[in-house]
């Protein structure tokens, strides 16, 4: 899961700043350095993004999106950014790790980082566009917010006196709505199993992981029975008020209390149908794991053994993050191999993108894992737990494959301003980036006869390797795309499998005995598993699931498939046995309530873009006769009051970007600079009093910083 620590949360700062001799005390102790950063940044109208050397490139899409959020932002919520917002952007989320901005460790769940004393934006670059353009545009309605509410800065809120908190769940929400702009099936599905599972929390309980997807739904709620203009009304208020209640009985003419209560049974009314159309994963599959039982929350990335009588997978049933293995039938205790945050080794699990594989002979575990300050596949023996390292300097590997026929690992690193597919040679010793090009390729496995790599992308009808950041421009292209594709070992020959770009598609499994290929996709508003003919490309679903399914696991002979699902408010293992031969009685899935939503709402947007859309020769263009039952009027020579130009421009700005979906910025020429130390107060402090022997008397604190928080001064 996606979780970001956004560290403007007012209270926690004025407690550690009560405290002076804990405020400071880490100075001197910045984190490991596992690298040298040589700093470079452009400057746009409203932003400095900083990028290290090599990467202007990441820069230039970082720059082209805020600009383009930030349009959008300063519409929805009708306010304007008084200052200009520094973005430092990091090429993975290792380097991420290293940046001494905020003084926290930062795990993979973090995102992103929006931080009050500079008001800076801090994001690390995760191989797929579309994603980093959700965190930057999510940590950027945290700045807005800070500027908005704060005045942009710690030392203002002390100054003005404003220290009031916006709900966690307000302010994440708010953050996912404005940089999804809808409520997303990956939303939706949570909060289906929350309400199925009668684990929907009030409003005012939303909290962890639960704000940012409760938020959002929150928001989505405003939108669908107030309209958005509601949206922009109640911030606008909170701002004013200070005041939760007050702000919700001025907006909503209800206390949150009363309006919480009202949102819990309309989300209820929207969910609970959905038990008579969709199916329970316990009528088409079996479940290995229960999360409920063992009192954890993940069971999840599971690897059958190409034997089928095993299973990897990953728990944090013991509390931490590990490689656990187990017999298929449950015959002996699950056994665990590794665990995260060793000293040496295997510092962090990757369970977001994670990748484990068999050998052929099910006797080692591919795996991939932080090492340092670069990520490394550990082939780990089933049987002992000892492990060997292969590592490249890579900062961030995922989706590892072990080809069947045991000779060769493939999998997706991530380059500055990429991520390819690479193959290993187990017996040569040699490397190779097979599509080495600007998009972003994903969840990768391999075909049978080894020859072949099927993977996701988001490259559109772009089929030629080698296409690089010089070439294309991945701020003008449909990042928000999904396609499965494949590719040949030898000849680098790309094909299109599928041509339903706006689904999401995640994990792939394949039996080419049958010419099956197995994917799990959203196309009805849940990810559920489909089957896709390799001859002729036509597509069918082989599931109606009422949870989201993930993270595929096909024996060879494609008798046994294990997936992960979301149920209960954790994710548990499933085994669905042959599965090819499984046939849905009407292959027409039923579609959620918000994917029906959405496609009427395309609809809708369609018909006025055709509207809007007259060539000025057209009969409605030149008319300026006009007949009224007998009369005529001629309207050609007639004026009108002028309208205020600012409004007018505001509101047909905000029509077109509300039809169109897009939201033009200005120059994107950007000029390289080189990084220079300056220095900027983060806070002064100052305590003055009077002694009756020695008179006037005081103290005052300062601390001074760079940009990059490399550099501190304190006094």
């Amino acid at each position: 899961m996606k979780k970001n620590i956004i560290y403007s949360c007012i209270a926690i700062l004025i407690l550690a700043f009560c405290n002076t001799q804990f405020a400071f005390s880490q100075f001197g102790k910045n984190k490991v350095q596992y690298e040298h950063f040589n700093w470079k940044y452009i400057q746009s109208e409203h932003f400095d993004v900083y990028y290290n050397e090599g990467s202007k490139y990441l820069g230039e899409f970082t720059a082209f999106q805020a600009e383009k959020a930030l349009i959008k932002l300063q519409n929805d919520l009708n306010y304007s950014v008084n200052q200009r917002v520094a973005i430092i952007v990091y090429n993975s989320h290792v380097q991420f790790q290293q940046t001494n901005i905020v003084y926290e460790y930062l795990p993979e769940g973090v995102g992103g980082v929006t931080e009050l004393f500079k008001n800076r934006v801090v994001l690390p670059f995760d191989g797929n566009y579309e994603s980093f353009r959700h965190v930057i545009a999510h940590e950027l309605t945290h700045a807005v917010l800070n500027d908005m509410f704060y005045g942009g800065t710690f030392q203002t809120s002390l100054s003005t006196n404003s220290m009031f908190e916006i709900p966690l769940w307000m302010n994440e929400g708010l953050a996912e709505w404005e940089s999804l702009g809808t409520l997303t099936t990956l939303t939706d599905m949570y909060m289906r199993d929350l309400t199925i599972s009668q684990l929907l929390p009030k409003l005012k309980d939303l909290d962890d992981y639960s704000a940012y997807r409760g938020g959002q739904t929150f928001y989505w709620y405003i939108a669908q029975n107030y309209g958005e203009d509601k949206i922009s009304e109640l911030i606008n208020k909170l701002n004013s008020y200070r005041n939760v209640d007050m702000a919700f009985s001025s907006t909503f003419n209800m206390r949150l209390e009363q309006f919480s209560e009202k949102w819990v049974k309309d989300i209820k009314k929207m969910y609970l149908p959905d038990l008579k159309v969709f199916q329970d994963p316990d009528e088409f599959a079996d479940q290995l794991t229960n999360h409920k039982k063992t009192h954890n929350y993940y069971y999840s990335s599971p690897a059958i053994s190409p034997n089928g009588q095993k299973f990897a997978y990953i728990s944090d049933k013991d509390g931490l993050f590990g490689l656990w293995v187990r017999d298929l039938e449950g015959k002996s205790k699950p056994k665990k191999l590794v665990t995260s945050l060793r000293q040496l080794d295997f510092e962090e699990l990757n369970i977001l993108t994670p990748g484990i594989s068999w050998d052929p002979k099910s006797e080692k575990i591919a795996i991939s894992a932080k090492r340092g300050g670069e990520n490394a596949i550990y082939i780990v023996d089933e049987k002992t737990g000892k492990y060997n390292v292969l590592s490249w300097g890579l900062k961030s590997i995922s989706s590892v494959a072990w080809s069947p026929d045991g000779k060769r690992i493939a999998f997706i690193a991530t380059l500055p301003c990429q991520s390819d597919i690479f193959i290993y040679d187990l017996q040569s010793g040699t490397l190779t980036n097979l599509t080495n090009d600007v998009f972003s390729d994903m969840y990768l496995t391999w075909s049978n006869d080894n020859k072949t790599i099927y993977f996701i992308s988001d490259r559109g009808d772009n089929l030629k390797t080698d296409i690089s950041t010089n070439d294309f421009k991945m701020w003008y292209h449909n990042i928000n795309s999904q396609d499965i594709y494949s590719i040949t070992i030898d000849k680098k020959i790309i094909k299109r499998l599928t041509f339903t770009p706006s689904y999401q598609k995640t994990s792939l499994a394949v039996n080419n005995k049958a010419n099956k290929l197995l994917y799990v996709s959203d196309e009805n508003g849940i990810s559920n598993i489909y089957e896709l003919d390799l001859e002729d490309l036509t597509t069918k679903p082989k599931t109606n699931s009422l949870i989201g399914i993930s993270q595929l696991s096909l024996t060879p002979d494609g008798s046994k498939l294990l997936f992960s699902g979301q149920v209960e408010g954790g994710y548990d293992i499933y085994l669905m046995r042959f599965p090819l031969e499984k046939n849905l009685e009407n292959p027409n899935l039923p579609l959620t309530e918000y994917r029906r939503s959405e496609q009427q709402k395309e609809k809708v947007i369609a018909e006025m873009t055709k509207k809007i859309k007259i060539k000025p020769d057209s009969v409605a263009a030149q008319d300026t006769l006009r007949g009224y039952g007998e009369f005529e009027i001629d309207f050609s020579r007639q004026s009108f009051a002028i309208a205020n130009p600012d409004a007018s421009k505001k509101i047909e700005s905000k029509q077109t970007m509300a039809i169109s979906g897009e939201y033009p910025i200005g120059d994107t020429n950007f000029i390289e600079r080189n990084y220079k130390l300056k220095f900027s107060p983060d806070i002064i402090l100052g305590n003055p009093g009077y002694n009756t022997f020695y008179g006037l008397e005081g103290a005052a604190q300062m601390l001074f910083s760079d940009v990059l928080g490399d550099n501190r001064i304190y006094f």
